[in-house]
């Protein structure tokens, strides 16, 4: 810690270390990644073959003449893509094989193999790495692929205008797929594909045909396998995937075939057709879709579907907008059918019959009349164009749908149940009319409609209850719609949809009345068509219920229709239930909930005469005791149901708590400070602190100081008293020691005076502070981080005055500097007057309370035969300045003046002897000036100049005849005295008027 003293009247002076910062810089190291060849191979430069008569030994071909039983050779090379392509072949018709070569490094930028305007092509046996592409082929026909290695490439291939492209027995692995674009004759056969990233597409915006993907198997990807668009002719057969991605996607493409295939893990649609042509498929096994379709058919015609087995796929099979399709004995376990379509003809286009959900029948029907369904082993039911049809007592679970009515008439849903769908409703009717629903139970749709209807005539919906959907019903464009008794319950998003209908009424009219609704909050006061008749209740809600979806139920039910209403549940949230008087606490009601509607009240009783009302209170109790909190909440049904805790409320007892400040040992004299402000009310509020010092004393407030006028060990206690009466004690031991004797050497000061100093203090003479030179500097103990100090000093001044009002003047000076300097100063022990060595003297202190708090004690003595002053002063932290008060007394009781006045006994005069003395007049004015800025020490009415002063040429030392300083009293260089000068001479120019007051 730095060495902090006092090295002014009233300044300090910290000396702070220099901490040295030192950056260290980190130096990059380029690594360079030296390629080795694989074994066997030699490494070579690229190679650029353009032309047939560039197959040439220099060109790295190793055999053969170009004819189709002797193709060139270019094989055994390892070549870097790291500066450019590696291989580009092109303008050739020659037949040719590039075999056995290891080609990498191309990164993202150059490819492996670069192929245009090629025919009658070979790549065998190769090894591809690093690449982007692989193979860029363009412009090019008649091209075998066979055995390769594909590792880590950014692009497998990138093929484009093609034509005649075999790739067959390659391994592609850690990412790199095949595109195609305007290419033509493609099979893509017996391959193998493993990693994150991996497909075989065509671009979406070129065109192709006849593509032939099978008998690859491909696992691990995330990605699209086989995305084919825009293609006259697909063939996907026999192909194994398990990947995260969709499995085969086919769009806007004719005549394809997808033919047993294996496909699972898929984190899209298994088999995805769209736009599509003349589609077949066929034969496949399908499994663990997760996010998707087992097969997706959409906006496709003339397709059959059949023999396909599809088991735990998160939807099944999804038909949407097709015309013309079949779909005929499929097999489907744990998902089911979707079908959906724009128009009623393109419903009727559609043939799903003979196919199994979970076992049981798909019942698919077109045409049919005079049907009855009661009870009967059915997945799902999907009707087109029937009459007269009567489905009831039948369960529709955990499939995308149970029941489709598309164009029926005359038909009854009656007391079935529906149940965790997860498609767009669960209950779907479509154009038609005379149909009607009623006491049924459509539950938990995840993502769309309970029930769902359009375009639909004469629709009754009596007696339901829909529970739990995403949207409870949804009716549009529907004509003559009569929607009530059912209960709506609970639907988050939305609980009914009205949209685009005519003629919909969501009520029977008065007293039959409307539906139930979950979230209805009006009140059952009142009766009559109008319910104006209050003090009457009827059951019906005295208001309308108005949805923002267009629903208006003129006589919403007050409880749930056909069902006994469910009380709701009281659920209390309290942070604890140990409390104290006065202390706020909080309960929330806001978890309490209701089965079958919408708690609308909540009322509590704390247990103590009062109440309140609303999910979130406050409370505070008065007195202390056992209470029962009791929460009544009151649903829109006006069932009620309570809950209560226990609670316990004491009379809050305070802690007492106290600092002591300094810290042991405290000793005899010394204000000690005692801080009772950590105690705590413990909601109780103090209203008294009682304090005993353990040596007859006392105190009364919470901040105490006190002083022990003997050594010893003493028991401090203090008692907090709450305003309720409880109190609290805390007791601690302080010791008290004697102020240590310091002991003191006698010190003699070659400027002329002699005083005891500490004798275990460093003593440093002629310390130089800042072109300060101090006399003597004594440093003693450190005290939290401040060094005690003394210095002593004494300078020349012929305007001393040896009385009281020159020394006050001192006094006061040195006060209002310290407060300039810093504001908080001030007089902390007020002067004395008195004699010290023989002359006239002071002693004061000044208190700068800034951090550190600092005491100094000035001793000053003025001689006027001497026309001299000395001070010392004393520097010390000011919880710890008692210690030295007697140490500092001493001193200054013992301090002597050793220099004697000035006489006229010596009569010596030179040139440097003079010189000598003026320089010593102008340091000592300096460092009376350093001492006191920013004001002037001392003061009495000169002004002491900041340069040499100018000698007076009319005046000489009557003793020795050398010449003399305007204003000196003495010789400079006999020591005689001098003739003083004239009070009515001007001083010379710049110099401030002299003389004594």
């Amino acid at each position: 810690m730095g060495e902090t003293i006092a090295i002014a009247m009233w300044g300090h002076l910290t000396a702070w270390g220099v901490v040295a910062a030192v950056l260290v810089g980190l130096i990059p190291l380029s690594l360079t990644v030296v390629s080795t060849p694989a074994a066997g191979l030699v490494g070579r430069g690229p190679i650029l073959i353009d032309g047939n008569a560039a197959f040439t030994p220099a060109n790295g071909v190793t055999g053969g003449r170009g004819s189709a039983k002797d193709p060139f050779v270019v094989e055994g090379w390892d070549i870097s893509a790291a500066g450019g392509d590696a291989v580009t072949i092109r303008n050739t018709d020659a037949y040719f094989d590039l075999r056995n070569v290891s080609v990498h490094s191309g990164g993202q930028t150059y490819a492996g193999v670069r192929l245009d305007q090629v025919r009658n092509g070979r790549i065998e046996g190769a090894s591809f790495s690093d690449c982007g592409p692989a193979l860029a082929i363009n412009s090019t026909s008649d091209l075998s692929v066979v055995g390769n290695s594909f590792t880590a490439n950014y692009a497998a291939a990138w093929v484009s205008s093609s034509t005649g492209l075999i790739f067959t027995r390659n391994t592609f692995r850690s990412g790199g797929g095949l595109e195609f674009s305007d290419s033509m004759r493609v099979d893509f056969t017996a391959n193998a594909a493993t990693g994150d990233y991996f497909f075989v597409a065509t671009s979406p915006f070129g065109t192709g045909s006849q593509y032939n993907v099978s008998e690859n198997t491909v696992s691990e990807i995330h990605t699209s396998t086989f995305d084919l668009r825009g293609i006259d002719g697909v063939v996907v057969e026999g192909n194994r995937l398990s990947s995260g991605g969709p499995g085969v996607v086919i769009d806007s493409s004719t005549n394809v075939s997808i033919y047993q295939n294996t496909i699972s893990s898929a984190g899209g649609a298994g088999i995805a057709v769209g736009g599509s042509r003349h589609v077949l498929v066929d034969g496949n096994t399908i499994s663990n879709v997760v996010q998707g379709q087992g097969i997706s058919i959409a906006v496709s015609s003339d397709v059959v579907v059949r023999n396909n087995d599809l088991t735990n796929n998160e939807y099944g099979i999804s038909l949407q907008a097709n015309a013309n399709l079949t779909a005929n004995w499929n097999r489907l376990n744990g998902s089911g059918f979707w079908i959906d379509a724009y128009t009623v003809d393109e419903y009727r286009s559609l043939d799903v019959t003979n196919n199994t959900v979970n076992g049981l029948p798909f019942a698919a029907y077109r045409g049919c009349h005079d049907l009855t369904f009661d009870r009967a082993a059915v997945a799902q039911l999907f009707l087109v164009d029937c009459r007269h049809v009567s489905i009831r007592n039948e369960t529709f679970k955990d499939l995308e749908t149970g029941v489709t009515l598309i164009n029926v008439e005359d038909t009854t849903v009656d007391s079935s149940v529906f149940e965790n769908s997860s498609s767009q409703a669960s209950l779907r009717v479509a154009w038609g009319s005379n149909v009607t629903i009623e006491r049924s139970n459509v539950t938990r749709t995840r993502f769309g409609d309970g029930v769902w209807a359009r375009y639909t005539r004469n629709l009754t919906v009596i007696g339901n209850t829909i529970r739990d959907n995403y949207i409870g019903m949804v009716v549009w464009n529907t004509t003559n719609a009569t929607i009530f008794h059912n209960n709506f319950i609970h639907n988050p998003d939305v609980q009914a949809v009205d949209s685009g209908t005519v003629g919909t009424r969501w009520d029977d009219g008065y007293p039959d009345g409307g539906n139930y609704w979950s979230l209805y909050w009006g009140q059952d006061l009142c009766s009559g068509p109008l319910q104006d008749q209050c003090g009457s209740p009827d059951g019906i809600g005295d208001v309308p219920l108005s949805l923002e979806s267009h629903v208006v139920d003129r006589y919403p039910l007050i409880r749930p229709y056909g069902l006994a209403a469910i009380p709701p549940v009281a659920r209390i949230d309290a942070p604890q239930v140990h409390f104290t008087v006065t202390q706020v606490v909080t309960f929330d009601g806001g978890a309490s909930y209701d089965l079958d509607g919408t708690v609308v009240a909540y009322a509590w009783d704390f247990g103590d005469g009062t109440s309140a009302s609303g999910s979130y209170v406050t409370h505070a109790w008065s007195s202390g005791g056992t209470y029962n909190v009791t929460l009544t909440v009151r649903d829109n049904s006006g069932e009620t149901n309570s809950t209560s805790v226990q609670v316990s409320v004491e009379i809050p007892v305070p802690g007492a708590y106290f600092d002591v400040k300094p810290a042991d040992p405290l000793y005899v004299t010394q204000a000690v400070t005692f801080d009772g402000s950590g105690s705590s009310s413990n909601w109780g509020g103090i209203v008294s602190w009682v304090w005993d010092f353990g040596d007859g004393g006392a105190g009364s407030a919470t901040v105490v100081s006190h002083q022990y006028s003997a050594a010893g060990t003493y028991s401090v206690r203090l008692t907090v008293r709450n305003s309720f009466g409880a109190s609290a004690s805390m007791e601690r031991s302080v010791t008290v020691l004697p102020i240590p004797d310091i002991p003191l050497r006698t010190y003699q000061n070659h400027a002329g005076f002699r005083v005891p100093i500490p004798s275990a203090w460093s003593l440093s003479e002629d310390e130089t502070f800042q072109d300060v030179t101090f006399a003597a500097v004594l440093r003693g103990p450190v005290h939290e981080g401040f060094t005690t100090n003394v210095i002593i000093d004494t300078g020349s001044d012929n305007t001393v005055r040896e009385n009281n009002a020159y020394l006050a003047s001192i006094v006061d000076s040195l006060l209002k500097s310290a407060q300039e300097s810093s504001p908080g100063s001030y007089l902390s022990e007020s002067p004395t007057y008195r004699s010290i060595a023989g002359h006239a003297g002071v002693v004061f202190a000044i208190t700068d309370p800034a951090p550190p708090p600092i005491v100094q004690r000035f001793a000053i003595v003025v001689s006027d035969p001497h026309d001299r002053f000395w001070f010392v002063i004393l520097s010390a932290h000011a919880d710890y300045a008692f210690l030295y008060r007697a140490m500092f007394d001493a001193m200054v009781d013992g301090f002597e003046i050793t220099i004697q006045p000035p006489v006229g006994s010596a009569l010596l005069w030179a040139s440097v002897a003079v010189v000598v003395g003026a320089v010593a007049t102008v340091v000592l004015v300096v460092i009376l000036r350093r001492r006191a800025r920013p004001a002037t020490f001392p003061v009495g009415g000169s002004v002491y100049p900041t340069t040499p002063q100018q000698w007076e040429g009319s005046r000489y030392c009557g003793m020795c005849g050398a010449p003399a300083v305007a204003n000196g009293r003495f010789c400079g260089a006999c020591g005689a005295a001098l003739t003083p000068p004239r009070l009515d001479a001007a001083p010379p120019p710049g110099e401030p008027p002299h003389g004594r007051e």
